[in-house]
């Protein structure tokens, strides 16, 4: 749960760099939440008529919106990649299999342009 409190103390940080660790368990975390929310709404009947999603979904898909680009930023950013190539996503097919390996791929060791390597720093700070 820490890596997700990380993320949203980072609330709209693109600057920087994010570990796989940090990206990935902050995706599983927002995951289940999401699914909580949704299953919230479906058992409080906030969800809204012809859709599953209601209020709680709607709201915390608000409030997790920036924090998931600004990780995501980061996380390129480790890779070496400007921010920028999260675009890449939008070339049907190729761009989301291409974004996928960028995420999947170990960081560049030591500091790269965009910062210090997260895996040398104290991440518990």
């Amino acid at each position: 749960m820490h890596w997700y409190f990380r993320v949203l103390s980072k609330y709209a940080c693109f600057e920087g760099r994010a570990s796989r660790r940090e990206f990935w368990t902050f995706h599983i975390y927002d995951s289940i939440i999401l699914i909580l929310a949704i299953m919230a709404d479906q058992y409080y009947g906030l969800a809204f008529k012809g859709i599953d999603i209601g209020m709680a979904t709607l709201i915390y898909g608000l409030i997790r919106l920036i924090p998931i680009y600004a990780v995501i930023v980061r996380r390129l950013h480790d890779t070496g990649k400007s921010g920028w190539y999260y675009f890449i996503h939008l070339i049907p097919f190729a761009g989301p299999v291409l974004l996928l390996i960028a995420y999947l791929t170990p960081g560049n060791t030591g500091p790269n342009q965009y910062g210090p390597d997260p895996l040398t720093e104290n991440e518990f700070q």
